[in-house]
């Protein structure tokens, strides 16, 4: 259930997972990506860093601005 809270309050998984869902909407072109951009996604994504033990948000942190780079935005 939405408690109403802002997403600054969201926990870091929350930002996180937000930030893969619309970067997935982004490579799609899709309709319901309202106003995603790719820095959007890497401000989101490095706000729920979190815990991260093995690498992979910080992987998905790079790729996310490679895409941005390759795609000239």
């Amino acid at each position: 259930k939405d408690d109403g809270r802002a997403l600054a309050q969201a926990s870091p998984d929350f930002k996180f997972s937000s930030a893969v869902a619309a970067y997935a909407l982004l490579l799609r072109g899709s309709q319901y990506r309202g106003a995603a951009t790719f820095d959007s996604v890497i401000d989101l994504a490095s706000q729920g860093l979190g815990d991260d033990p093995k690498g992979r948000r910080v992987a998905f942190l790079d790729l996310v601005r490679r895409t941005k780079t390759l795609l000239g935005q």
